[in-house]
């Protein structure tokens, strides 16, 4: 499989829990195939398989199909805030072709920064999703703008239950250094806290940087308040199991945590994430080395 035969099918894939995820191992595929050091021979066709672990893949352009009126922009913004089905799908289309992705991505942006959600996916998807939509051509808008609708009803509904932020105080300052040794004493299911904490980094040029210290904040909590799920807690017996390394034991653990398993499509946006953070933080190299031991381990005892 190919680049773009994997690109095609992560654009037709999409969710059965919650948010569609296949756009997003897609582009942490692209950023691990960069690094030479990393097995990358079929690591599209891993993808692949992965993403038909957990998510439905559908040959139809559903907004195309789709006759409606022209809707004005607040009507748009109202039939995506409800999720409803199917006018949501021609009226994200119809805000595209008078605004441009562009317009729908900072909209979005600044409803990430209202509400915190327990995993992140409102920050991690959204710029996934964007950073995806810069590598697209014509043809291929269309199914990605689908997919983008499903995100954002699921994700920014008016159903969709998520927390409101404590007060935020703009004069605190949270260093990036900080909130990475949070993550690694609390990474979240999967490591999402960590993965969460390369997005923001990743876009910290490219958003408002009074949202930018919003979601700094947001991650603030996710990593220093007690988790959601109880269950996502550190498992503490089996972090005690692990090692820590060097850049080469780090690449290994890397490889491992890539392709001995076919889990789930985690393991590729987590590698993403830890192979980021170990170029831009080489001094945390042992730390990250030993988190990734711990969810290799984690997925040890709990696979399938």
């Amino acid at each position: 499989m190919t680049e773009d035969e994997l690109l095609t099918k992560a654009l037709y894939s999409s969710a059965t829990i919650h948010q569609p995820h296949a756009l997003k191992a897609y582009i942490a595929t692209k950023y691990l195939v960069q690094h030479e050091e990393f097995n990358i021979k079929n690591i599209w066709q891993h993808t692949a398989s992965l993403i038909d672990r957990s998510e439905i893949y559908t040959q139809i352009n559903f907004a195309t199909q789709i006759h409606a009126p022209v809707f004005t922009v607040p009507r748009i913004k109202r039939i995506l805030s409800l999720g409803l089905y199917p006018a949501s799908y021609v009226a994200l289309r119809q805000w595209y072709d008078r605004d441009g992705f562009e317009s729908i991505f900072h909209y979005y942006v600044e409803k990430s920064t209202e509400r915190s959600q327990y995993l992140s996916h409102h920050i991690t998807l959204l710029f996934a999703l964007n950073t995806v939509y810069d590598v697209l051509d014509t043809a291929q808008v269309e199914p990605f703008l689908d997919r983008v609708a499903e995100f954002i009803t699921c994700t920014f509904s008016e159903q969709q239950v998520s927390s409101l932020l404590p007060q935020f105080d703009p004069k605190i300052t949270l260093s990036i250094n900080f909130l990475l040794k949070a993550a690694l004493k609390q990474p979240g299911f999967f490591c999402h806290n960590l993965i969460t904490l390369v997005w923001i980094i990743r876009y910290k040029n490219k958003i408002n940087a009074s949202f930018f210290e919003i979601l700094l904040f947001q991650l603030y909590l996710q990593v220093t308040l007690p988790l959601d799920d109880p269950e996502d807690e550190l498992d503490s017996e089996i972090y005690q199991q692990t090692q820590g390394g060097n850049k080469n034991e780090f690449n290994k653990k890397i490889n491992m945590l890539i392709w001995n398993y076919s889990q789930n499509l985690h393991q590729i946006t987590l590698a993403d994430a830890l192979v980021f953070l170990q170029a831009e933080f080489p001094e945390y190299t042992f730390e990250l080395t030993k988190i990734t031991d711990y969810q290799i381990k984690f997925l040890d005892i709990n696979s399938v």
